[in-house]
This record gives C-alpha cells, sequence and structure tokens, in this order.
C-alpha cells in the first residue's frame, strides 16, 4: 500500500480515501483508541463526532459519550446525551436498545 496524500492510499487498482469511507472519523478513532485501552480522549473525540453537520455516526456517538460520563460519575451530561438520544428519529436498531 502506498500513499498518495494525506488520508489518501493506493493498492493495486484501486485508491481508497479514508477520510471519505470513515476511517478518519472521530468516532472510528474513539473505537481503535477503545481497542487499544486509550481512554482519554473518547469523550472528546466523541464530541467532534457530534458536532460534525455530515456525521454518520452521531447516535453511536451520543451512546458512547453518555456511557464514559457515567463511568466518570458525571450524570447530567450522560442524561443530556441520553435525552437527545432519544429525541431522534431513524436511530438504528441495534443503539435504539440500549437507548432506552
Amino acid at each position: 500500500m502506498k500513499s498518495l496524500g494525506v488520508g489518501v492510499w493506493f493498492l493495486p487498482g484501486v485508491i481508497i480515501n479514508y477520510a471519505v469511507s470513515g476511517w478518519h472519523s472521530p468516532y472510528k478513532r474513539a473505537l481503535r483508541q477503545m481497542k487499544s485501552k486509550e481512554y482519554r480522549d473518547i469523550i472528546k473525540l466523541c464530541t467532534e463526532e457530534i458536532n460534525m453537520t455530515s456525521s454518520t455516526h452521531m447516535s453511536e456517538a451520543l451512546l458512547l459519550r453518555a456511557t464514559f460520563y457515567l463511568l466518570r460519575g458525571e450524570m447530567n451530561c450522560a442524561m443530556e446525551d441520553f435525552e437527545q438520544l432519544l429525541a431522534m428519529d431513524g436511530v438504528d436498531k441495534h443503539v435504539s436498545v440500549f437507548k432506552l
């Protein structure tokens, strides 16, 4: 794999733009950090995702951020996220199960 610039990689016959495919979304970075057991920036990354106008992971980011707020004992912040999540239409059914 060869880099063609920021966020663009080349495989023989294939060009992958990770920024477009979602690999560089703040939510995806938060998931990678969780996998690596690096929890310090999870809330910040979820907030970045939530504030993006073109976010495709808003409900998941809200759920993850609310969960981390709960773990930190920040109940008011967690409740705000859960309430926003409950008010959303068209939320993925897997996220909907957790928001009940």
